[in-house]
């Protein structure tokens, strides 16, 4: 993933900017939209996170393949509200795989491989887990941030959980097409639910900065035993790492390239991405030319952001320090001035100093 939040803000800006008939359509079943744009990680919540694992291509399997067999239902579909709302998950499905292949490379860039293969215990597995884990949760703050939300305004996952009819239609819609894509001969639409129900409680619990206090205070007591589940919490009073939103550069986690490019260059280009496998899925609905939608839409791993590649391979990383991405309270962070006006290089490694001193001094 990105966590949920980033997926939808970004599949809601990819049809804000459009001013074609599809977009129109699928904003008028935006709880559609968002479902389908967070169902890519709804097994991870699951007892079979391996079934996310793979449509994320992770073993290797073909990252369009369950898209091109949902399109293929859309286009059979009879009834027209019915097929609006799966044309809209099936959209906000493209929206994941373009986020996910833009943004993942940054991130395991700071995270480093969570796979055994690539650790040499579970503890190094743990940690990679609980970087990825605040990576993607400060990115989630960073564009609630940018749009000037707060999880008092916005929450726009109330009407999955609220509209359970619809609900159990696209969930029976996206399993069903699910096995079909990759031959899988057992019901995969309980597992799903069961992971779905979570992920929602989760997003939910995870807001609750009294709790994110309290364990972050066990966290430290208990040197760090608690970092998996500390990590996905929301913090309201810490600044976001400038590691996570002032870099101007990174290491792919696969090539070992340096990748050029910052945050709202990543986010420009995920959000011209997911504009391009839609604009090609409308194509496909209308047309059934189905190797333009496989050409328009590679088939790119959704961790790598490489085609022909495995969650494996992600060898080439120098992980952040866990310590930095816990960020610094804010009331710490303005009472040292917060970030002078300097060249970026200089501002960021001030303003690592300053945390670094900051942790030492508050034990954290």
């Amino acid at each position: 993933m990105p966590r949920d939040l980033t997926h939808v803000i970004i599949a809601d800006e990819i049809l804000k900017r459009s001013k074609e008939p599809w977009a129109k359509r699928a904003a008028h079943n935006a709880a559609a939209l968002h479902m389908g744009a967070i169902s890519h990680d709804s097994f991870l919540y699951s007892p079979t996170a391996k079934l996310s694992t793979k449509i994320h291509g992770g073993f290797g399997d073909d990252t369009r393949a369950v898209v091109v067999t949902m399109l293929d239902d859309v286009r059979a579909e009879k009834n027209a509200e019915i097929k609006a709302k799966k044309q809209a998950f099936a959209f906000g499905y493209l929206t994941h795989m373009a986020a996910d292949t833009v943004f993942h490379p940054f991130v395991y860039s700071v995270s480093g491989s969570q796979v055994p293969e690539n650790n040499t215990s579970k503890e190094g597995e743990d940690m990679a887990k609980a970087r990825h884990r605040y990576a993607e949760t400060w990115l989630d703050v960073h564009f609630m941030q940018e749009k000037g939300l707060t999880f008092n305004n916005f929450r726009p996952l109330r009407k999955i959980v609220h509209n359970i009819g619809d609900s159990r239609m696209l969930a029976d819609f996206f399993c069903k097409n699910y096995e079909k894509a990759y031959h899988i001969n057992r019901d995969v639409s309980s597992d799903y639910r069961r992971g779905m129900l979570v992920q929602l409680a989760v997003g939910k619990v995870t807001q609750n900065q009294t709790v994110g206090g309290i364990l972050r205070r066990l966290d430290d007591y208990t040197d760090g035993k608690l970092k998996l589940a500390v990590s996905g919490f929301y913090q309201n009073d810490r600044q976001i790492p400038a590691l996570m939103e002032s870099f101007k550069s990174f290491k792919h986690p696969v090539t070992g390239e340096i990748v050029h490019k910052n945050l709202n260059d990543l986010t420009e280009e995920a959000i011209a991405c997911g504009t391009k496998y839609i604009r090609a899925a409308e194509n496909y609905l209308s047309t059934g030319d189905r190797q333009a939608f496989l050409k328009a839409v590679p088939n790119k791993n959704l961790d790598t952001g490489v085609e022909n590649t495995k969650l494996a391979d992600i060898k080439q990383v120098e992980p952040a320090d866990l310590q930095a991405l816990k960020g610094v309270k804010l009331k710490a962070f303005l009472a040292e001035g917060g970030v002078r006006k300097m060249h970026s290089g200089a501002k960021n490694e001030a303003l690592r100093r300053r945390m670094n001193a900051s942790f030492k001094s508050r034990g954290r």
